[in-house]
C-alpha cells in the first residue's frame, strides 16, 4: 500500500480535502496495515468536516479505533465503528460512525444525501472505492431498521451492540413488508437524523457517554409507564456495551411526528406578525398599559387592544404551558421505579443548587468584565449596571437558601424551549429529552423541582422576542426605539399566558410550593440560573447576543 502515514498528509484532492488511502482488500480497513493512516489522518479530516463534531475549537491529539464490527447483513460492505478522540488539554470524546464502502462512481449519490459524507478515496487491486458515512446509504439504514424488526445481540471485536425494543414498535412499524421511504433529518448540531416516512426516526448518537442515557431512559418511561401523549413515543434503542459493561447509547427510534415546524419558528412568526399590525398604527397599547410583572402568579387579563395585537398566539402560548404542566403531572405519578419516584425536596437540595449556581456564575460574571473594552456602548451599560446588582444577586441567592417550600422533586425535561417543542394540529409535542448540554449525565439525569422546566421556557419567549426585534430593524435601525417596548410587551403577556394556565393545570400538584411566595421565589432562582447559564454561552459563542440574558438578569434583579 502507499507509505502515507503521521509524518505526511495522504495524497487527496486539493478541492474537497478528502484523502486517498491504498488498501490491499476492503475488508483489511479497520484491522490492516491501513488503520494507522486511518487514525491518523482520514478520521481527523473528516470528523472536522461534520457539524455533529463538538471538538472543532479544540487542539486534536489523536484519534484512535476503539470499536468495530461489519455490518450482519450478507453483500453489505458497511461497518459500524466507535472512535476516541483526544485532545491537547488533555480531554477525551467518543464519536459513533457507520462507515461503508463502494465504488468511486457513487461518490456524487452520496455526496447528494450526505454533503460531508466522504471521508477517504480507496484504491483496491479491485478498483477505485470510496469510504464514506453509511448514513447516507439507504441499504444501510434500512439495515439499521431491520436491527429493531428483528432484534439481536451483535458482537463487535471488544463489545457488543444490544437491540431493546419497546411494547410499541409493532404499532409504529406498521407491517414490517410495508415499505418505508427513507430520508435524513436536517444537519444538526450533535446528532444526525434518519426518516423512515411516513413512521418512523431514528436518532443517531454521534458524540457518546457512557452510563444511562436521559432520552432514552425518560422517552421510555414516558412511553410505557403514563398515558401523557404529546411526547414521541419510543419505539427502541441501539446500545452498545462495552467490554466493562458500560453503555454508550448510538441510536433511538422514536414515533415520527408530522409537525408545522418548531415551537420557535411559530414563536418567532408571531413576533413578526405582530410587528407588522403594530408599528404602521404607532400601536399605542404596549406605553399605555403597565406590563404585568415578571413573578406576578396573578396578572390581570391582557388589555383588549394587546390581545388583539399578538392575536391567538396567547391561546399558543396558554395551550403550551397546559402541555407542560401534564407532563409535569405524568412525571410525578407514583411508581416503583427509584429513577423516577418523586422525592421530598430537602434543603440539601436547595443548598447543592444555589452552590451550584454560584459557583457557575463567577465565570460569565468575570468575562463580562474583562471583555467590557469589547462590547457596544448600549452592552457596556448593561454590563456595569448588573456589576451594580451583585450584592442583589447574591441576596436572591440567599433567599433562595433560606427557602422551606413543601414539595416534592421530579424528573423534569431539563432543557426546556421554544426549540424542544413541534408544532402538531394546532397542539405541542414535546421532545429531546436529553438534558442540558455540557452537564454530565449524572446531572441530567437529577431529579429537579419542575419550575427549572417553566423557568427554560419563559427565558425562551424573551429570547424570541429580542431575535423578533434584532431581524425587524436589521435593515430599519431607527425602528428600534418604536419596537423595542413592543418586543417587551409580546414577552410579558405571552409568558403570563404560559404561567397562568400552567399553574391553573398544575394546581395542587405536589411538585409545586403550596406557598405562592415559596413558589415564586424559587421560580425567581432558576430564572436567574438560566439567565447565568445564556450569559456565559453568548459570551463565548454569540457576543453579539450578550444583551439577551443582560436584560433578563437585570429585570430578574429589579422585578
Amino acid at each position: 500500500m502507499d507509505a502515507p502515514m503521521a509524518a505526511g498528509p495522504l495524497a487527496g484532492n486539493a478541492a474537497d480535502d478528502v484523502p486517498s488511502l491504498a488498501v490491499s482488500a476492503w475488508n483489511e480497513l479497520f484491522a490492516g496495515a491501513a488503520r494507522r493512516p486511518l487514525e491518523c489522518c482520514v478520521m481527523p479530516r473528516f470528523l472536522r468536516r461534520q457539524r455533529w463534531y463538538a471538538g472543532k475549537s479544540r487542539e486534536l491529539s489523536s484519534v484512535t479505533l476503539e470499536d468495530w464490527c461489519w455490518w450482519p447483513e450478507p453483500g453489505m460492505s458497511c461497518a459500524a465503528t466507535v472512535w476516541s478522540v483526544r485532545y491537547g488539554d488533555g480531554g477525551e470524546e467518543g464519536y459513533f460512525v457507520p462507515l461503508a464502502v463502494s465504488p468511486a462512481a457513487d461518490a456524487e449519490r452520496w455526496r447528494t444525501a450526505i454533503p460531508t459524507a466522504l471521508a477517504a478515496r480507496l484504491q483496491t487491486p479491485q478498483g477505485a472505492g470510496i469510504l464514506f458515512d453509511a448514513l447516507a446509504d439507504d441499504s444501510a439504514c434500512t439495515a439499521l431498521l431491520r436491527l429493531f424488526e428483528q432484534p439481536r445481540e451483535w458482537p463487535w471485536q471488544r463489545g457488543v451492540l444490544h437491540t431493546v425494543v419497546t411494547p410499541a414498535l409493532p404499532e409504529l412499524r406498521g407491517p414490517t413488508d410495508a415499505p418505508l421511504r427513507i430520508a435524513r433529518g436536517a444537519p444538526h448540531q450533535s446528532n444526525s437524523f434518519v426518516l423512515f416516512l411516513p413512521r418512523l426516526v431514528l436518532k443517531v448518537f454521534r458524540k457518546l457517554e457512557p452510563g444511562m442515557h436521559p432520552d432514552f431512559e425518560m422517552g421510555r418511561y414516558l412511553t410505557e409507564h403514563t398515558t401523557f401523549d404529546r411526547v414521541p413515543k419510543v419505539a427502541g434503542a441501539l446500545e452498545y456495551r462495552r467490554a466493562d459493561g458500560s453503555p454508550l447509547l448510538l441510536g433511538l427510534l422514536q414515533q415520527l411526528v408530522h409537525n408545522q415546524g418548531n415551537g420557535w419558528d411559530h414563536a418567532l412568526d408571531n413576533v413578526r406578525t405582530y410587528f407588522a399590525r403594530a408599528l404602521p398604527a404607532g400601536h399605542p397599547a404596549a406605553a399605555l398599559h403597565p406590563l404585568p410583572g415578571l413573578l406576578d402568579l396573578s396578572p390581570p387579563a391582557p388589555p383588549r387592544a394587546i390581545a388583539e395585537g399578538i392575536g391567538s398566539y396567547l391561546e399558543s402560548a396558554a395551550r403550551l404551558g397546559r402541555r407542560t404542566a401534564e407532563l409535569h403531572w405524568a412525571l410525578a405519578s407514583p411508581t416503583d421505579d427509584p429513577d423516577f419516584a418523586p422525592e421530598p425536596l430537602t434543603p440539601a437540595d436547595l443548598s447543592n443548587w444555589v452552590d451550584t449556581a454560584r459557583r457557575e456564575a463567577r465565570e460569565p460574571l468575570a468575562a463580562l468584565a474583562q471583555q467590557a473594552d469589547r462590547l457596544t456602548e448600549t452592552v457596556s451599560e448593561m454590563a456595569q449596571r448588573l456589576h451594580g446588582r451583585r450584592t442583589q444577586l447574591v441576596r436572591q441567592f440567599d433567599e433562595a437558601l433560606a427557602l422551606h417550600p413543601q414539595a416534592v422533586k421530579t424528573r423534569c425535561h431539563g432543557d426546556y424551549h421554544l426549540g424542544q417543542v413541534l408544532c402538531s394540529e394546532d397542539d405541542y409535542v414535546i421532545l429531546d429529552f436529553e438534558g442540558e448540554p455540557g452537564r454530565p449525565l449524572a446531572q441530567r439525569r437529577a431529579k429537579l423541582s419542575p419550575l427549572k422546566d417553566v423557568a427554560g421556557m419563559l427565558r425562551s419567549f424573551d429570547y424570541a422576542a429580542q431575535v423578533g426585534l434584532q431581524a425587524a430593524t436589521q435593515d430599519r435601525p431607527d425602528d428600534h426605539h418604536r419596537l423595542e417596548p413592543l418586543a417587551r410587551c409580546w414577552q410579558r403577556w405571552t409568558s403570563r399566558a404560559f404561567l397562568r394556565q400552567y399553574l391553573a393545570t398544575a394546581a395542587d400538584a405536589p411538585f409545586l410550593p403550596a406557598d405562592s411566595r415559596d413558589l415564586a421565589a424559587l421560580l425567581r432562582f432558576f430564572l436567574l440560573e438560566k439567565a447565568l447559564y445564556e450569559l456565559k454561552y453568548e459570551l463565548h459563542h454569540r457576543p453579539e447576543w450578550v444583551h439577551v440574558p443582560l436584560r433578563g438578569l437585570l429585570d430578574l434583579l429589579g422585578s
